[in-house]
């Protein structure tokens, strides 16, 4: 906060005027997780690269003492995240839900009092509402396409919700079934479109036999990847098919790797992504065989693979916090009994004591093992979360599996444009351009643009022009924060890709322009990210 003060005899005046400062650097973060066997865990593999400041190394353990303490500590995470389209509104909303069935389930006390609840569900249902399409359907943003697995994504959630006795809109939701039933029933669409489709509808008592049998005696069905079988064997078991059921549960339960872990590990596809499909599978063989020991080393298997309290992305994590709830309504599984638990970082060491709901404990990190001692191990899961910011001034560019580079211009009256030397005076014009670049096709873009404080976003900038400069890429959506200009890309030709947007400086200076990036928006780990410049205002 800045403040400016004038005074002449008897008067005088001030301004007050409030500047975002943000680290410097990019935070980068490492995760490690697992399932207490042992008195003592050591864990080695948590190391701070070259380029990381020492001093800003965080190091949060947490404690995990049953499936409900997990689901519960992933909530924040949904709940935080910074951007607003309908996958991840559903992801906020349905898992938040999902807990709160468990807890009635099993007794236990609510998180939330039952009237913030009652708001926080009506604030996602409002959007929700407001992010359908037209032809009844739901994407990812207001206008963008139709897409069949969000519009299906969004119904599973509404019903859910339903069952909860949360008052829906019984239009939006009866416009939006009959949407998902002509997906259902167009043969010229995708099998995996249509079995997810068919598990949503056979949910909402909505599913023709007929048109399930179809979709079974199809030739895809034994070929379809594991996800796609998972959706069938729900809609098998909602309308009572069971011959045809146990057939395709064989198919999963034979395909299951060590672990039972079903999918790729690393993938950057949703239909092979081994989170999101072994969480899904799981559902489905819980619900075709409440008591297979499958399904618990599958979610063992899951806890294991979190980074900090969450998984890779919204999507995954929402996955699995259904998976759990899911668990916990049929099974009625207990929590762990209270035990102590001992964390050791260096010389430092700090111990908590968890029972039925999860702990966690902030460490100054300093190089060599971690280690985790407890009397009682059983049924503990444990993560390790480490992060820390880059300490290399300026930072330069780096790309994995995109290429960003930024470009500054003041523009001039008539919209003639010129380039700038990193300097310009405050109340200029500037506009700023964005290169992505990428050798294959992406699908779900996120690209950021961390703006200099005192930066002014011109948020309706249609009529404004850049005379000799390329035409950008509309967006599918593009949103400004406190201090970050984000675009949104439904899909990303191989190729490169202009996106632009206009501010003004406020407030003279010397700024640090930290990097823009590019990323998938579900696989965070495929990205990439233009150097870091200095601004001058003056």
């Amino acid at each position: 906060e800045l403040r400016a003060e004038a005074r002449g005899g008897e008067d005088a005046d001030a301004v007050v005027q409030s500047v975002d400062v943000l680290a410097h650097g990019l935070r980068s973060a490492r995760g490690l997780a697992g399932h207490l066997t042992d008195p003592r865990t050591e864990i080695d593999s948590l190391t701070l690269p070259a380029s990381a400041d020492p001093a800003t190394a965080r190091l949060v353990v947490r404690i995990t003492p049953s499936y409900l303490a997990a689901l519960e500590q992933a909530l924040p995470y949904l709940a935080g995240y910074p951007y607003g389209c309908t996958e991840q509104t559903m992801s906020r909303l349905g898992p938040d839900l999902a807990a709160e069935r468990a807890r009635r389930l099993l007794g236990r006390p609510t998180v939330r009092e039952a009237a913030e609840l009652a708001k926080f569900v009506a604030a996602g249902l409002a959007r929700l509402y407001q992010l359908q399409h037209e032809d009844r359907g739901w994407g990812w943003w207001e206008k963008d396409a139709t897409d069949a697995f969000m519009t299906a994504y969004v119904l599973e959630g509404l019903l859910q919700a339903q069952a909860l006795e949360t008052v829906v809109d019984a239009d939006r939701l009866e416009r939006g079934l009959a949407r998902l039933e002509a997906i259902a029933a167009d043969e010229s669409r995708p099998y995996h479109d249509r079995a997810y489709a068919a598990s949503v509808l056979a949910r909402a008592k909505r599913l023709d036999v007929r048109q399930l049998d179809r979709l079974f005696d199809r030739q895809e069905r034994d070929d379809a990847p594991a996800l796609v079988r998972a959706y069938l064997l729900e809609a098998l078991v909602a309308l009572h098919r069971k011959k045809e059921a146990d057939h395709v549960a064989k198919t999963l339960r034979d395909e299951a790797t060590t672990g039972a872990v079903w999918g790729e590990a690393g993938s950057t596809r949703r239909e092979t992504d081994a989170v999101e499909v072994t969480a899904r599978v799981a559902r489905a063989l819980l619900a075709h065989e409440p008591e297979s020991d499958l399904v618990r080393a599958a979610l063992d298997g899951l806890l294991g693979a979190r980074s900090g309290e969450r998984w890779r992305s919204t999507r995954d994590t929402a996955a699995v916090a259904h998976a759990l709830a899911d668990f916990l309504a049929v099974r009625k599984a207990a929590g762990a009994v209270e035990t102590q638990v001992t964390v050791r970082v260096g010389d430092e060491a700090k111990t908590i004591s968890t029972g039925a709901t999860a702990a966690s404990m902030a460490l100054e990190f300093a190089p060599g093992r971690v280690s985790i001692e407890t009397e009682r191990p059983e049924g503990l899961f444990w993560s390790a979360h480490l992060t820390w910011f880059d300490r290399a001034e300026p930072l330069p560019a780096a790309e994995s599996g995109f290429r960003v580079a930024r470009r500054w211009f003041r523009v001039l009256d008539g919209g003639r444009v010129e380039t700038l030397e990193e300097t310009f005076a405050p109340g200029d014009l500037v506009l700023v351009e964005i290169e992505v670049s990428t050798d294959v096709a992406r699908d779900h873009v996120l690209v950021v643009d961390r703006r200099i404080a005192s930066a002014d976003p011109i948020r309706e900038d249609r009529d404004l022009t850049a005379a000799g400069r390329p035409e950008p890429r509309d967006a599918d959506h593009r949103q400004f924060d406190r201090s970050e200009t984000a675009f949104f890309l439904t899909r990303l030709e191989p190729g490169t890709a202009v996106l632009r947007y206009f501010f003004r400086p406020t407030l003279a200076g010397s700024y640090h322009a930290l990097p823009a990036s590019a990323e998938l928006l579900y696989y965070p780990e495929v990205r990439g990210h233009s150097a870091e410049a200095i601004l001058e205002v003056r």
